[in-house]
């Protein structure tokens, strides 16, 4: 008799009990596989599968005696691939990148462990950008962490992780759905996107090519193209995603950002780069570790790397000289390099480097790459 006389009291609990188990749904791999949203989640989870490819792919790289380079860095380097080294005729290379938007050292390091375990590769062509060392960031938090990185990582570094970065962390996990930064603005975008999407056909038909006449291989490759023209909600189904499919098919490359942006805009969107990372900047040691663990797990596995820092637009590049704790950075990564016998290069140095097209404030053009890959083979 009490339950039933107080069941209305007891029903609101039990509703927020019901959206909390709910929520935890979105914490399995499962469930998040068809959630994936635009960005960040995507290349991370990409980078997951790409290593099951990699170990798949090793014996014919050992076969054909291609010498492995593993690119990591952050999407400054995510230009630099297999067809970059088919450009430049270095087709005895064989370069698989890793890189991950707005990735640190402590995903490089992440990341290199994984290779370790099954592969020695010749090489590791490691990007670092000192912008991305400021604490105040947020970014080891999410991405890295909400993306990038397992449990059991975190467990292991602990005491490397800043506790406002594990508690925005621990949030991603408490607010499952929340955590995986869903966006309404991208959900009506995929909607549209099915319910007016253009037949591929009829699209042909305009440029008078007959569908039924290509190949099986000119069919796979037309819809991987022509669904990139409009976002529709196949994109949450990562194992549908056509981002997923041309980083599996370029080894994680990217190469759309091509051309070139004019002087205004780039002095503009510096400036928003210099408020969301460099302004109260604080340096992280703890990335600076991650640093020193990851040339020290190469150096034990007795392979070779390359350390090098992006080239930025010239506006950047002025900053970055107005603020002491990059140059401290600079300095120590080269240190660290060195301590190791593992050579850096510094792409804004004109000498090393003229190219001077920018797709936008923070990535060079991928028409610059070819140069920048030019540069890193020539380094013993």
């Amino acid at each position: 008799m009490f339950l039933l006389k107080y069941r209305y009291l007891l029903f609101f609990p039990f509703l927020i009990f019901v959206v909390f188990l709910i929520d935890k749904i979105f914490l399995i791999e499962l469930v998040r596989d068809h959630f994936i949203q635009p960005g960040g989640m995507l290349y991370y989870r990409q980078r997951k599968e790409q290593l099951n490819l990699l170990k798949k792919e090793l014996p014919n790289i050992e076969k054909d005696g291609k010498r492995l380079i593993i690119v990591l860095g952050d999407s400054r380097s995510l230009g630099l691939g297999q067809e970059i080294a088919n450009i430049i005729q270095q087709k005895q290379l064989e370069i698989w990148n890793f890189s991950g938007t707005q990735a640190i050292p402590a995903y490089h390091y992440y990341i290199a462990k994984k290779i370790l375990k099954f592969a020695k590769p010749d090489s590791f062509y490691i990007g670092i950008s000192p912008d991305a060392f400021n604490r105040n960031a947020g970014i080891f938090a999410s991405p890295v962490l909400n993306y990038g990185v397992d449990e059991e990582f975190i467990k292991n570094y602990r005491s490397l992780i800043p506790d406002t970065d594990y508690q925005v962390y621990k949030k991603t996990r408490r607010y499952a759905l929340a955590g995986l930064q869903f966006s309404f603005r991208t959900f009506i975008k995929r909607l549209k996107g099915t319910l007016f999407q253009t037949d591929i056909e009829e699209v042909l038909k305009k440029f008078h090519i007959d569908y039924s006449k290509l190949s099986l291989e000119e069919k796979k490759m037309l819809q991987v193209l022509y669904s990139f023209r409009e976002e529709n909600l196949d994109f949450y189904d990562y194992y549908k995603s056509p981002q997923r499919m041309l980083l599996n098919l370029t080894k994680g490359a990217q190469y759309a950002w091509f051309g070139r942006m004019n002087d205004n805009e780039l002095k503009k969107e510096t400036e928003k780069l210099k408020n969301l990372y460099l302004n109260q900047f604080v340096l992280s040691q703890e990335q600076l570790i991650f640093l020193e663990l990851l040339l020290e797990e190469i150096h034990q596995n007795r392979s070779k790397a390359v350390v090098f820092f992006p080239r930025v637009n010239p506006y950047l590049r002025e900053l970055y000289l107005k603020i002491p704790e990059i140059q401290f950075i600079k300095k120590r990564v080269e240190e660290l390099s060195n301590q190791y016998n593992y050579p850096t290069v510094d792409f804004n140095d004109n000498n090393v480097l003229n190219c001077n097209d920018y797709y936008d404030a923070s990535h060079l053009s991928v028409s610059c790459f070819p140069d920048v890959l030019k540069v890193l083979i020539k380094i013993k």
